[in-house]
């Protein structure tokens, strides 16, 4: 402390001392640096945070698929199915096993009358016939019906008979087919 008393040296005196002027733009500076020093802190704690979030969710996801296979293993939904397969695959073998009666249907198919219904078919292949019995709007129609399948290349001989009319006018006959060998590979008219 300063001696109060009057001296002869002289004292310097006691001016109070003041901080220095800080710089307008440096503490500008400082506080731009500290806004985005804190939104990066935020949005790495927002990162993270999503990322434990994501793994949560996923973890839930993967427990629902583990358990909804788990669901379609212990049914018979996959039994079902595979026998299903397997029943295809026995059907298109039989099939392709069976070409000739294939050509019999497609040549009837392409040679029925639009007004003759047939409800019957036996196929006889040592013999190369087809039995057919159906219904027809008319006599008429039969007629048109045998006319047809007589000039067909791959029919042989066309026999009818059984001939019988119902109470709607509708006829009900019964017809032999005697197949030629090309009816067998027929693929179109």
């Amino acid at each position: 402390m300063i001696d109060p008393r009057p001296a002869f040296i002289p004292h310097p005196t006691v001016q109070p001392q003041s901080r220095p002027l800080m710089i307008i733009g440096a503490n500008w500076f400082f506080t731009v640096g500290m806004i985005v020093f804190v939104l990066g802190a935020l949005a790495t704690a927002g990162v993270f945070g999503y990322k434990g979030y994501l793994q949560r969710v996923r973890a839930g996801e993967m427990d629902a698929v583990r358990a909804r296979e788990q669901q379609l293993r212990s049914s018979q939904a996959l039994e079902e199915i595979t026998a299903f397969s397997q029943s295809l695959a026995a059907a298109q073998n039989l099939l392709q096993d069976h070409v000739f009666p294939t050509s019999i249907l497609r040549l009837l198919e392409d040679t029925t009358h639009q007004n003759v219904q047939l409800r019957t078919l036996s196929f006889n292949r040592g013999e190369r016939r087809v039995a057919l019995s159906g219904i027809a709007r008319s006599y008429q129609t039969v007629a048109e019906q045998i006319m047809v399948l007589e000039s067909s290349p791959h029919v042989e001989r066309v026999t009818f008979g059984g001939l019988a009319s119902d109470a709607q006018n509708r006829v009900s006959f019964t017809m032999t087919l005697t197949l030629r060998p090309s009816a067998f590979g027929y693929r179109e008219p």
